[in-house]
């Protein structure tokens, strides 16, 4: 296509005019309108419009002129750009891109993001388009690998991307060795240098056979590109802030490829029937990845990245957080915590990547820390909502069920007398704690000062920085105090050991799904955060009646015998010790001078207000100043960071510099 011809949809105009009201829907949520494939569309050529000061005073904001575009139907297939602040669209001649493969995870998960290891957002339904932007995003820059410098690496090399999950038997798997085995997968790609377009990649994923006409080997899948793609200059990674990628589905028609960035938008289309995602499309992944071909994006220090995914599906549902990703490519960021998930005027997923260290990546994440101060699951922090759990104490003697999820994932926790001598029998701490990981079970004990890991029954010894790959499914690695036992569907265990005279343990257990099915101690009642469920079903609401919350709540979560995860690792464990506590004990039943001492030590610490009182408590009782690092470890800190930062601020993505 070699002329240039521009086109302006009368209707966005009228839209326009119309109301600030209705702009603020279209900002909010796209509808994604395409033409009808089966009917000639009506095309006005036109010169430009000039725009009345009205209008730009509702498109000041470049970001409305994107999303109001984003909802302006291109005239037909092809290639289109558009420059602020002109409602128009103009054809612009395609490109034919190179044959550069983006694969899909490969191997064990990384990490740090990327090859299966990223948020995804998934909706009931189906998907009818996805926004990937950027909230805030710091960097002083990037460099990768490229298609063409595979040995030396560029600056700025990088793609974004918006990803499918992989799904079964498209119609184009009928070729397949075993079409039932193979899936389809599609990607909307901006790659910045490898070929400096935009474009959207189609795979077969366990094709095994010869790829059909026009798809290329890899391995034993097949892809192929959009017949066309649209050539985009260069976008700094330190302009990731001001730009986003968007993916639009129409069953019987054309996708769509969007690519905003300052003033400037590209739209790209291709035929949905080529895997026909418009019929299978239910969770998405918006990432910043390496430049093709598996490649990762290094981006400089002290970068931080809020990457946000928007979903349309038909309804304003807030999606549902899952820990997996689907591209082969990665980025040498960490995945921060909890996402937030938002419902606004579109529901939308929110997670924090960093170069800085980070803890385990969960959807949620609950914990039980001290002389058992536990923090419930709740659902992620809301856009515009506080964050919000049930902080409570359990203070009984052996061993329970933390947390069980329907997938299998399971997490269990020895409780022992609390103080130095453990002679306490109104306290508790946690002396073990067992995972079920898969067809594995790992424990890590920190009975008489030692600690241990125990994989299946069996001691393995793991050094600082190591990784132990568990059979089948998951792995465990320490770094110092710190060790992670996680599974390969998002699941984890973060157990910190505390060494004060007498060891005990921290844990934070992660869910790689949320919301999902869990049960235990760690949970609160699904509709009253202020009350937790025994596993009979009976609900226990705040504040608890001390001589039914143990005997009854607590007795129904006890596991003995078989029951137990720690049953295998009986040789290398203390003998157990079963015992509900006498009467409370929290920091009110401590003497004067001891809550005073404990406080000044607590706050010269850090420790906040909300938890202050539990820190007061443990450092009393444990004898040890050292007993705070319970109560100012980072786990559960952003999320509701971000949730107080989101109920004070617009809703429009923020300059990084704010």
């Amino acid at each position: 296509m070699s002329a240039v011809m521009i086109y302006q949809d009368s209707r966005l105009l009228g839209v326009v005019a119309a109301s600030v009201t209705m702009l603020m829907i279209l900002a909010g949520q796209p509808s994604m309108a395409q033409p009808n494939p089966k009917q000639k569309p009506a095309v006005t050529t036109v010169k430009p419009a000039a725009v009345s000061k009205a209008q730009l005073a509702l498109l000041a904001n470049q970001q409305d002129w994107h999303k109001a575009l984003i909802n302006t139907p291109v005239p037909r297939g092809g290639c289109f750009k558009a420059q602020y602040p002109r409602l128009v669209w103009q054809e612009v001649p395609c490109v034919k891109p190179p044959d550069i493969p983006m694969p899909p995870r490969r191997g064990a998960q990384p990490d740090t993001v990327g090859n299966g290891y990223d948020y995804s957002a998934q909706v009931s339904g189906h998907l009818i388009s996805v926004i990937g932007s950027f909230d805030t995003a710091t960097t002083t820059g990037e460099k990768g690998f490229t298609y063409q410098s595979q040995t030396t690496q560029v600056a700025d090399a990088y793609t974004l991307q918006i990803n499918s999950s992989f799904f079964n038997s498209p119609p184009a798997c009928s070729g397949a060795a075993n079409p039932a085995t193979c899936q389809g997968w599609q990607q909307w790609v901006y790659s910045s240098k490898s070929t400096g377009s935009a474009l959207i990649q189609y795979w077969l994923i366990n094709y095994n056979n010869a790829c059909p006409s026009g798809w290329i080997t890899y391995g034993g899948d097949c892809y192929r590109n959009s017949s066309q793609s649209i050539t985009v200059p260069l976008i700094p990674a330190t302009s990731l802030w001001q730009t986003s990628l968007t993916g639009s589905v129409t069953a019987g028609g054309d996708d769509r490829l969007d690519l905003a960035t300052g003033g400037t938008h590209y739209a790209v289309t291709s035929p949905d029937d080529i895997v026909s995602l418009a019929n299978n499309w239910n969770t998405a992944e918006f990432t910043v990845v390496g430049d093709c071909c598996g490649f990762s994006a290094n981006f400089d220090p002290s970068t931080s990245l809020a990457v946000k995914s928007t979903v349309h599906n038909g309804t304003t549902y807030a999606p549902t957080c899952v820990l997996e990703g689907f591209t082969g490519e990665t980025n040498n960021l960490n995945l921060v915590s909890t996402p937030s998930i938002g419902i606004q005027l579109a529901p939308t997923l929110m997670s924090d990547q960093t170069s800085s260290a980070a803890s385990p990546a969960s959807c949620a994440v609950a914990s039980s820390t001290g002389e058992p101060h536990f923090h419930t699951f709740t659902p992620t922090p809301q856009v515009n909502a506080p964050a919000s759990n049930l902080n409570y104490d359990f203070q009984a003697e052996g061993e329970f069920v933390l947390a069980i999820t329907d997938g299998g994932f399971e997490v269990q926790t020895r409780q022992v007398s609390a103080a130095p001598d453990y002679s306490n029998p109104n306290l508790a701490v946690n002396q073990a704690i067992a995972a079920r990981i898969g067809s594995s079970v790992v424990v890590l004990s920190a009975a008489n000062n030692n600690l241990q890991v125990i994989v299946n029954g069996s001691p393995i010894s793991l050094g600082d920085g190591a990784k132990h790959v568990l059979p089948n499914d998951g792995d465990v690695t320490r770094h110092g105090s710190t060790y992670v036992v996680r599974d390969m569907h998002g699941n984890s265990v973060q157990v910190v050991v505390q060494k004060l005279a007498t060891y005990y343990l921290d844990v934070y257990v992660g869910l790689g799904r949320w919301p999902t099915n869990v049960q235990g101690l760690l949970v609160n009642a699904k509709d009253n955060v202020n009350a937790v469920v025994a596993r009979t079903g009976a609900v226990f609401p705040e504040p608890f009646n001390f001589s039914t919350f143990y005997s009854v709540y607590g007795d129904s979560w006890r596991v003995t015998g078989n029951r137990s995860l720690f049953a295998a690792a009986t040789a290398h464990l203390p003998e157990l010790r079963i015992g509900n506590p006498a009467r409370p004990f929290d920091a009110s039943h401590l003497t004067k001078a001891a809550y005073l001492a404990a406080k000044t030590k607590c706050q010269r610490a850090g420790v906040g207000q909300q938890v202050l009182d539990d820190c007061i408590l443990d450092v009393a009782v444990m004898g040890d100043a050292k007993a705070a690092l319970s109560h100012i470890h980072p786990q559960l800190s952003l999320g509701a960071k971000r949730a107080t930062i989101f109920a004070t601020e617009d809703v429009l993505p923020l300059h990084p510099n704010n």
